[in-house]
């Protein structure tokens, strides 16, 4: 069976389900932020399957990436592989890798990096440093040497947390965003992640970082 249409099929089950849910299009609402201490980030959509993209603490662009073992990072992507990864996934898996393409143009480096589209804003720096240490921390707690998928150029590990339909890698994205400071709202059950419009910006702009000016109140 082909790729493309394997990517159909596992397209296919995830509109199903998402539709069996009520899932549509994810919206990420980033934190305001001072542009001093801002960091800016990706959301990449590979068509059914999305990740953070975020610098490390030296500068580099890592991209880290999560889903079923055996469909993933085996690339056993057979229609029935596809049904067991949702619906009774035995091994999840985490995979890593740094980028080294220019993100100054966000087009060319979607390209650059496979996938379809490529989401840019800005977080607080110190969300990353966290959103990196517990990341790596995950990675590093499977002790055992990265297996390296050449189809992918990822480096995997087996993960603990399990993979389900209810539990993909379009959560993961979600669950990433949110350490991030941002806001979701939708069932992040696909890949279609989406910004507020232009005029929403400010209407709709996450709180929860905001500066304040109370006496005695941080500013974040």
């Amino acid at each position: 069976m082909g790729s493309s249409v394997r990517r159909r099929l596992t397209l296919t089950i995830l509109v199903w389900a998402a539709l069996a849910t009520g899932g549509c299009s994810t919206l990420i609402v980033p934190p305001h932020v001072d542009p001093e201490a801002a960091t800016q980030v990706m959301v990449a959509d590979y068509g059914y399957h999305s990740t953070v993209i975020f610098p490390d603490s030296k500068g580099a662009m890592i991209e880290y990436a999560y889903g079923d073992w055996t469909y993933f990072s085996l690339n056993q992507k057979s229609y029935l592989n596809a049904l067991h990864a949702l619906l009774c996934s035995e091994q999840a898996t985490l995979g890593r890798r740094v980028l080294k393409q220019p993100t100054n143009d966000p087009t060319t480096f979607s390209g650059a990096i496979g996938a379809k589209s490529v989401l840019q804003f800005e977080v607080p720096a110190e969300r990353v440093r966290e959103l990196e240490r517990a990341l790596d921390r995950r990675y590093a707690a499977a002790h055992e040497s990265p297996f390296f998928s050449k189809v992918h150029n990822l480096f995997f590990v087996k993960d603990d947390v399990r993979y389900s339909v209810a539990h993909n890698c379009n959560h993961f994205t979600a669950e990433n965003l949110e350490q991030l400071g941002c806001r979701v709202e939708g069932w992040a059950l696909l890949s279609k992640f989406h910004l507020p419009e232009p005029d929403e910006r400010n209407v709709r702009t996450n709180p929860a970082t905001r500066p304040t000016t109370q006496a005695g109140a941080p500013l974040h």
